[in-house]
């Protein structure tokens, strides 16, 4: 219970009363002191009574977000009381979300809906419930605010982002899976031309020839459809915040944006997500539930605090890919311990299948790197983040000397240098 400025003002008057009956010597005064006591604590114990009847009836909604996107979180009040209802209260902030601080206020008339909205920052993806609204109400006769928890049947849904419909637009433009041109039987008829030397026989238009007097070829079109895989991280590394994110956020986003450009190019798409075992295996499928099935897959992982097991995640994939396909690989190039077994997943994909190593450095590292240190401490820092940027450095050298494709970028840059590696591979046809 928490008094308002009316009842504190009553208390203010029945203790200058009492002050002034002392000085006067006035016991009238003394009187009226204890009837405004008699008339706050009667106040206050009838507020007490009707104290749960006052609540308000509280809907709270909010819309699944996007990881790094701002959420809206609405609160709609109603009451019956007759004279209105005035509240405090806290905003609801689920776990793993970054809100506002503070108390708000709502006033609340009967027949009438207030509403209230506030925003929350996710920095993890996942579903996350949203805590009991705590209010502080007011009392019928405003002389107290009377605490209360309101449980909120509400959850925070937290996914990856998808692309824009001018970046859906330009993967559309970009025309599906590649076209192998062939001068004989195929899939899709691109175009007539004249005969060349060395077309094989089945592959002249014999109509088309009579009509022009002169050999016509025709030119079939095979489209070159691909089989990603995305190998997803999720073991303790991947939950080291990286500018505003954790790693796996980092990760499961580009790798969810990178499945729907795959799903538009009509690829087909499956998924690993491993820690110290598989957390999440979905074999490679084709079309929009197959992307479904990968962001919500994504999205329902909770990362593990232990290593990564990466050449049991490169053994699984083994069993469960059963063509030739591009293999990505989300995971983190600045851990020595987790080299070798980097190296070892990474030999046992690529005898038979193409391998792309995609690790992430932080900006605020590199910026320590660079930083003039001033201070012994800033010093310290600055050989740490020198440390682990040779770390990445030698481990991204290795792989490309390997003849494995690798990137490593920052946040900033992370998604354009995994889609243009991607768009690479398929213009090489390595797959």
């Amino acid at each position: 219970m928490h008094l308002s400025e009316r009842a504190l003002g009553l208390v203010a008057l029945a203790g200058g009363c009492e002050i002034a009956a002392l000085w006067l010597e006035e016991p009238g005064l003394g009187r009226i002191a204890l009837v405004l006591i008699a008339v706050l604590a009667s106040g206050l114990l009838a507020e007490a009574w009707r104290r749960r009847a006052r609540l308000p009836v509280l809907e709270l909604t909010l819309q699944p977000s996007v990881l790094g996107d701002d959420a809206t979180v609405e609160l709609r009040a109603t009451t019956s009381v007759a004279d209105g209802v005035s509240f405090e209260y806290l905003p609801s902030v689920p776990a793993m979300a970054e809100g506002v601080t503070g108390v708000r206020t709502m006033a609340v008339r009967p027949g009438t809906v207030a509403t209230d909205r506030y925003v929350v920052r996710p920095v993890r993806l996942g579903r996350f419930p949203l805590p009991p609204l705590v209010l502080r109400v007011l009392g019928t006769y405003g002389l107290a605010y009377w605490p209360a928890r309101v449980p909120v049947d509400s959850t925070l849904v937290v996914r990856p982002g998808r692309l824009s419909a001018e970046e859906r637009r330009r993967a559309t433009a970009g025309g599906g899976g590649s076209v192998l041109r062939k001068a004989g039987a195929g899939l899709e008829l691109l175009q007539m031309r004249p005969y060349r030397t060395g077309d094989p026989p089945r592959s002249i238009d014999w109509r088309a020839t009579a009509r022009s007097g002169a050999l016509v070829s025709r030119e079939f079109g095979e489209d070159q459809h691909l089989e990603i895989v995305l190998m997803v991280d999720a073991g303790r590394q991947s939950r080291i915040g990286i500018d505003g994110n954790d790693r796996y956020g980092h990760y499961a986003h580009v790798a969810a944006r990178l499945a729907e450009r795959a799903v538009i190019a009509e690829d087909r798409v499956g998924l690993i997500v491993f820690a110290a075992n598989l957390l999440a295996r979905l074999p490679a499928a084709r079309g929009a539930p197959a992307l479904d099935g990968v962001r919500e897959a994504l999205t329902g992982v909770d990362t593990a605090d232990a290593d990564s097991d990466l050449l049991g995640a490169a053994l699984a994939a083994r069993r469960m890919i059963r063509v030739r396909s591009l293999v990505v690989l989300f995971t983190d190039l600045d851990d020595p311990r987790g080299a070798g077994q980097l190296f070892g997943a990474v030999s046992l994909l690529r005898s038979r299948h193409q391998v792309l190593v995609a690790g992430l450095k932080s900006a605020r590292v590199a910026q320590l790197s660079r930083h003039l240190p001033r201070q012994q401490g800033e010093a310290y820092a600055g050989l740490a983040a020198d440390e682990r940027l040779d770390a990445m450095a030698a481990t991204l050298s290795r792989l490309r000397l390997s003849g494995i494709p690798a990137v490593l970028a920052e946040p900033a840059q992370y998604e354009r240098a995994v889609f243009a590696s991607y768009d690479e591979l398929k213009a090489q046809r390595r797959v």
